[in-house]
């Protein structure tokens, strides 16, 4: 599979790396559109769009805001120093799986006796990062309002930069809302819950021959493939765990 790291202007200086990303593009894109691509994601690819939120000199201190295509599921990574790319894949994988396994657990659609069965099936499959310069405008749109909720949380804690704990409560924050996405980003312009298009997008992939009733949508056992145009995707609210604002004190 293969996993597309779309990178802002800010993100890609920040970023500790010994040349400069290729820009995104497609045939017959204008120079002036070079870098501003829309980024999708599908059965056999994921899409990321990243950015970076600079804290004080003086705490040296990084988060990495990442927000995916379809589900407009964000996480974020707090740094110390600038990563390598590397870096960032490692503690991008080590979040997802987390993330992955406990709302999977919570919301019923897998049991705890089944976690390592998705583990080992998670790190079984092979995944392509393909690292680009690029914007999607949509996307970058919203990963900007979580930006700015989370230059608010500072200035109402007196805080300088997120703790990895907050950073943590924040994400559930953000992912447990109502958002929505233009038709072609996130397929419908009708609202969602993140966290519960990012189940089905993970589940999809990681959990083939898991899934038990209600969830299994065939006789092996597999999770709904969240693109197939035959199937409403992201309205079920129900199982699907409640998260309250992170304290601010």
């Amino acid at each position: 599979m293969q996993v597309i790291l779309s990178v802002d202007k800010a993100m890609e200086r920040w970023l500790a790396h010994p040349q400069a990303l290729p820009f995104m593009s497609t045939t017959g894109v204008t120079q002036d559109r070079l870098g501003m691509q829309c980024i999708s994601s599908h059965g056999q690819q994921q899409a990321w769009q990243c950015s970076v939120l600079e804290h004080p000199a003086v705490d040296a201190r990084y988060t990495l805001l990442m927000v995916e295509s379809f589900s407009r599921y964000c996480m974020l990574l707090p740094f110390a120093k600038r990563p390598t790319l590397t870096d960032v894949e490692t503690d991008f994988i080590a979040r997802y799986i987390e993330d992955l396994t406990r709302f999977a657990v919570a919301s019923g659609r897998l049991r705890r006796d089944q976690v390592n069965q998705l583990f080992h099936q998670f790190m079984a499959q092979s995944r392509d990062y393909r690292w680009w310069q690029n914007c999607d405008q949509a996307v970058h749109g919203q990963l900007l309002d979580y930006q700015c909720s989370l230059m608010r949380l500072l200035v109402d804690s007196g805080s300088s930069y997120l703790r990895a704990e907050q950073a943590q409560e924040m994400a559930d924050y953000f992912n447990a809302n109502d958002t929505s996405a233009p038709q072609g980003q996130a397929a419908s312009r009708t609202s969602f819950l993140p966290v519960e298009r990012f189940l089905q997008d993970g589940l999809y992939r990681y959990a083939q021959g898991m899934a038990v009733a209600p969830f299994a949508s065939n006789a092996a056992g597999d999770f709904a493939n969240p693109y197939n145009s035959n199937i409403e995707i992201g309205k079920n609210k129900d199982n699907v765990m409640s998260f309250r604002p992170p304290n601010k004190t």
